[in-house]
Parts: C-alpha cells; structure tokens; sequence
C-alpha cells in the first residue's frame, strides 16, 4: 500500500496525463450510496474544510507529511507540500552549516555594489496604510456585528445595541465588546476577543508607527480573516490587509491601492458610482480583481449574483429618500422612485426571503417536503434578479437552478453559518425598503427610525 501510494503521489505531482484521480462530486454521481454531507475519516474532513475555504474565496495550502492525504488534495487541485518542502520554499535557516565570513575588502579595492538597503515607509505612507486598515475594520466589523445583532436581538437590536450605527471602527469594536456575551459563539470567537482589545487600544493612539502599524496590521488581519469564514464579502479586504502587512514586515514599498471597481453579472466593470458606507469616497468604477478560478454550483451562483442586485436597488432607494444605507452600494440611474416598480420588488424580496427563510428553519424535516419550497424559492429569486436586471439596463442572465440545487447548497452543514448570515442581509436589506416605502407615504423625521 505505502508503494501504491507513493507511485500514485508522484505521479500526480508530476500532472502525468495517464493517470487522473476521481474527485468527490464524481464518485457522488456514480454512488448513490456515498454520503452526501457525511465524513467518516479525518482525512475527508480536512478535504472539505479546504474545499470549503476555497469556495470562500481563500487561497489554500494543505500542508501535511500524509501522501495519501495529498493525493486527495491534489485530486480536487489544492496545492498541497510537506513541512520540509515549506521550509525550502520560504528559505529556512540552515542549520549546522558554518558560513566563513569574507575577508575585510582592501583600501584601493572597489567595492561591490551592495544589497539595496530595507526600505522604510515615509510618514505620509505609514499613515495611508493606517487609513486603509481602519477602513477595512469598519467595514467588516460594521457588515458582520449588524447581522449577528440582529441574530442575537432579533427587530429589537436597534433599542438594545450600545451604540446606534452607523460606527466607525472604534465605535464597533466597543460595540462588539459591550455585547460580547451575547455575540459570542458564532462569528465572534472567544479567541478573537484579546486581538479585538488589543486593536481597541491601538485605534485610540494618535498614530502607529513602524512596529505599532505591523502590529495593528497583523491583529486586523487576524480578526478579519476569522470573520471571513462566516462572511465571504471580506476576502478582498482580508486580501489587501496581507498586502499591507507583507510590505511592512519584509521592508517592501506600501502596495499600490487597488481600483475599487464592481463586477457586473457579466464579469464586466460597471461604468458607475460606487457609495461606501459610512463616510466612504465615491470613486469611479475601475477594474476589480477577477473572482476565483473556480465555478461555484449553479444555486451559489443565482445567490451570488442576486444579492448585489437587492443591495443596489435598496442602495438607490435609499439614497434617492434620503436614508443611509447600511452596505457599500453602486449607483445606478436607470433606479428611479417609481413607486409601483418599488412595490413590485419589495413584494418579490419579501417571498424570497420567507422561502429562505423558512427552508433554513425546517433544515431538520425530510427532504422530499422541502424540495417543492426549494422549487418556488428558486423561480422567485431568478424571476427578482430578471426584473432588478431589466430596471438596472443591464443584459439579461439565465440560470438553470433546481429545487434539489438549492436545498444541496443551503442545507450543506458547511454552510450553515454562512447561509444564516446571508438570510440575516436579505432581512435587513427588506427592513431598510420598508423603511423607505414607509417614508415616502408617510413622511417623518428621520430621527425616529433610529429609535
């Protein structure tokens, strides 16, 4: 066995073509009998914890001395290495081997050039990348404590929370700590509560310098790559917050700021505004960085693309009342006030909602009573993202999704967290239309809707 494994594992290192490994989906689809969700051996678990983090967004490295283990791995292409390996692709410190200094360079000897020195970030630099890094704190940190208030309060949390949004980042980490107790178990981890503290009391200096600034960089990126597991909408700022962490610990020049740009249904840029929410720039639309290389199941994909959507229809809507909105939004002309079109879609939310909603409660039931809610929950989501793309001016999109699609995808235990999270944005984005429908009938203060 231990021959076999070795020969199968070089072979598929070496991609030989002859040989090609049968991936999970495939075995599913030939065997009826395999479990679905089920692992029965730790190796199947660090497999789909891997895929998991992939399908996230994530880039994943699977290291472990197990060659059968790596087998499974590079099967599903994750790249996959050996500690030892690791360490000769970072450069490892040599260990026994003694270095001979070189002798001291004569007076009328020319030197040789010399390694560029460590470059040092200037002030205006440090304090850029200090910028960004409270941005992308507040942003995470206001995305997910709104939706696990929400969770844990229920339509209340806007009476009970400490402090009423919109936060910035010092005014959610105290947030968060206030209400730790109740937060606690889901996305905020037990284990997360030093790093937030320590965070806390960083933001409050003046200024971070040098290894203040690697420091609150190495926190933030921590705390936010943990959230990440439960909110797939931080990648790119856990991405850039590596970036700048990198750069200052390997005295790199800070990254250039990525163009902040939004993806359309197509894959295209989308020539429009982009609102960032609270106190965010408005940029013009550039180029983002394409999604991963992966294709996601055809019922991810329908809920990928629908929720930009919602979030930028109750983005205008917002705006156009003159509300603000909870989440970063585009601009989009072509969403106008048309309070019968509004109506329309706040109906067509709602129903997607409570089907999701109530396919995520009753997860425990049999499967065949669910597959006929699974099937209404499907057309009324493409019949929403057909209608928000005909009012966007945007090309039409299809989407061949099953009602067995969409219970696989919403009921998979891996997704749990994830999926409840995203029923908890769809709430908020429906209570923030109601909001303004409500608005515009009937006109008041806008103080009244924060109590």
């Amino acid at each position: 066995a231990i021959a076999a494994i070795s020969y199968i594992y070089k072979a598929l290192a070496s991609r030989n073509p002859r040989l090609r490994g049968q991936t999970i989906a495939e075995a599913r689809s030939k065997d009826d009998a395999l479990p679905r969700d089920g692992h029965d051996i730790s190796d199947d678990h660090f497999l789909h914890c891997c895929l998991t983090l992939r399908e996230q967004g994530s880039r994943v490295l699977l290291v472990t001395g197990d060659r059968n283990l790596r087998n499974k791995g590079m099967i599903h292409d994750i790249e996959t290495a050996s500690a030892h390996e690791l360490e000769a692709k970072l450069g490892g410190p040599h260990i026994g081997k003694q270095r001979t200094p070189p002798p001291a360079p004569l007076v009328d000897q020319p030197l040789t050039a010399a390694k560029p020195p460590v470059q040092t970030w200037s002030e205006e630099d440090e304090k850029a990348a200090r910028t960004e890094a409270c941005d992308i704190l507040r942003k995470s940190l206001s995305l997910v404590l709104e939706s696990e208030l929400e969770c844990a309060f229920g339509d209340l949390w806007r009476r009970v929370v400490f402090i009423p949004p919109p936060w910035n980042e010092r005014t959610a980490l105290e947030c968060i700590l206030k209400h730790w107790i109740a937060l606690r178990g889901t996305a905020f981890k037990s284990s997360l509560k030093p790093a937030m503290v320590q965070i806390l009391e960083m933001l409050k200096s003046p200024t971070a310098s040098g290894g203040k600034l690697s420091l609150l960089l190495n926190l933030s990126l921590m705390v936010c790559s943990e959230l990440q597991l439960h909110y797939s909408q931080l990648a790119e700022g856990v991405a850039r917050l590596g970036e700048l962490h990198t750069a200052i610990t390997t005295g790199q020049s800070r990254p250039p700021k990525p163009a902040s740009g939004v993806m359309g249904i197509s894959g295209e840029s989308s020539s429009c505004v982009r609102v960032q929410h609270p106190h965010g720039n408005q940029e013009a639309g550039g180029s983002q960085q394409a999604p991963p290389p992966f294709s996601p199941n055809p019922a991810a994909q329908l809920l990928d693309d629908l929720w930009p959507l919602i979030n930028d229809y109750c983005g205008n809507i917002s705006q156009l009342v003159g509300k603000q909105h909870p989440f970063d939004y585009v601009v989009r002309p072509s969403f106008t006030l048309d309070m019968c079109t509004v109506h329309e879609v706040y109906k067509r939310i709602t129903l997607a909602m409570n089907y999701m909603g109530s396919l995520l409660d009753r997860s425990n039931e049999e499967r065949e009573n669910l597959v006929g809610a699974a099937k209404t929950f499907v057309n009324t989501s493409v019949e929403l993202a057909k209608l928000l793309l005909h009012k966007a001016g945007l090309p039409d999109a299809e989407w061949n999704v099953t009602g067995e699609d969409m219970l696989d995808h919403l009921l998979h235990p891996e997704k749990k967290n994830t999926m409840a999270a995203g029923h908890r944005q769809i709430v908020a984005l429906h209570n923030m239309l109601a909001s303004c429908i409500l608005h515009v009938l009937d006109p008041v203060p806008a103080d009244a809707y924060s109590e």
